[in-house]
């Protein structure tokens, strides 16, 4: 599997050499055809990366290192990135506040988890809102348990369907924003990666409407028995949540 993935890089870098060069050979009626050729190429060297992704943590292969992190300055510098991308779709990402909450994790790991959780809660909350991100720690400073959750202000997901969100290219069905969203593969991403943490992630739908994903991790251990991952252990709920 990472070997076919890896022999696709190939000609996705040859595509947009080509791409450059026909932009310099052609006139200004062609560029809008260009335009969104590269687009279309991004977007698949998006999925490229994210399978690559989904392929190693699979494999338990090429596994970083951990360290002692502190988890509200992380989610903080998550939401002002999406944020700045949010406003030009006319919707917000603010970070509820929060106490102080020091965990051990592989950083760049966790953020792109935490990043896929709020894409995917942008791509479907509603024009004129904000995605609410929030920071809680049940004894604060270093508690055992750690608690990120992220809510938009969406359709939410059919019950029936809430078992399924974290699997690879699940999307909602007639889901009036899914044109917005990607591949399906964001959510899956994040949950392998919230495992390899010892923890789990969940999802409900608020009583007053969207979607409610909460990453759950532990903050003083790492277990590295957890890999290589079994598709599809995680918990979903369908209850009353509580954002604050």
């Amino acid at each position: 599997m990472n070997e076919i993935l890896h022999d696709l890089n190939s000609p996705l870098a040859r595509l947009s050499v080509a791409l450059e060069l026909a932009r310099q050979r052609t006139g200004l009626d062609a560029q809008e055809a260009l335009d969104r050729i590269e687009l279309e190429a991004e977007k698949l060297s998006q999925m490229l990366q994210q399978l690559l992704g989904v392929a190693r943590l699979e494999a338990g292969i090429e596994l970083p290192p951990t360290q002692e992190i502190d988890l509200p300055g992380l989610v903080k510098d998550v939401t002002a990135d999406a944020n700045f991308e949010a406003t030009r779709a006319n919707r917000s990402v603010k970070l509820l506040p929060c106490g102080p909450c020091r965990i051990l994790a592989a950083k760049d790991m966790l953020r792109s988890a935490i990043e896929n959780v709020t894409r995917n809660a942008l791509a479907h909350t509603a024009d004129g809102t904000a995605v609410e991100i929030s920071v809680t720690s049940p004894r604060g400073g270093k508690a055992s348990v750690a608690i990120v959750s992220v809510r938009d202000h969406g359709p939410g997901v059919p019950p029936s369907r809430l078992s399924q969100i974290f699997q690879p290219f699940f999307r909602v069905e007639n889901s009036p924003r899914r044109k917005l969203a990607g591949a399906g593969l964001g959510l899956a991403i994040a949950e392998r990666a919230v495992r390899f943490h010892g923890g789990t992630i969940t999802a409900a739908n608020h009583p007053d409407g969207g979607l409610v994903v909460e990453i759950r991790l532990p903050a003083k251990s790492l277990p590295g028995t957890n890999l290589p991952f079994e598709s599809g252990r995680t918990t979903v709920l369908n209850r009353r949540v509580a954002i604050g």
